[in-house]
């Protein structure tokens, strides 16, 4: 339990430093690091709206993760330090209460002419990948969970864009 909440705590960081914490006109171009996927790719055995235990294992023990086929459903989230075919499909985690919720998700590549629209709510098909990315504000480079979307299809809006940490 309490590797869960430490791994938790190290994910919202992450997405915090990504997301959030970083200066007006301090994001660099993330360089494009990616590691090939696996011959064979697997099938994740989770539903596709269970988020939560669908992202997080990923990014627990991405290793063990690479080259799996998930489907993953949120709403586009874009940052100017995006590549041109790169959205995060994300939804808010949420840990304590709303005010700590931190966008929690995939940054996804999708090879096409038009990215989906900011906020839209679409699911995502793709296999999991590796970059290496550098943070804008420290420099500190790290390894990243990265979608490699075989397909982006819009869906109906949630009732609810967060999701919730629960301890057990």
């Amino acid at each position: 339990m309490q590797r869960r909440a430490f791994l938790l705590t190290l994910l919202l960081l992450f997405v915090l430093v990504l997301t959030a914490c970083s200066q007006p006109g301090g994001d660099a171009a993330v360089p494009a690091v990616t590691v090939a996927p696996a011959a064979e790719s697997t099938t994740a055995a989770y539903e596709s709206d269970d988020f939560l235990p669908l992202v997080l294992p990923v990014y627990e023990d991405l290793e063990n993760h690479l080259g799996e086929e998930i489907t993953v459903k949120g709403f586009v989230f874009l940052r100017d330090s995006y590549g041109d075919n790169e959205f995060m499909v994300t939804r808010m985690l949420v840990e304590c209460c709303f005010d700590d919720a931190a966008p929690t998700g995939f940054v996804t590549q999708w090879e096409t002419d038009t990215l989906p629209e900011v906020d839209s709510w679409v699911e995502v098909t793709g296999i999991i990948d590796q970059r290496e990315a550098t943070d804008s504000v420290t420099g500190m480079v790290f390894i990243q969970p990265y979608l490699i979307a075989s397909s982006v299809t819009s869906i109906e809006p949630y009732d609810s864009p967060y999701v919730f940490f629960e301890t057990e």
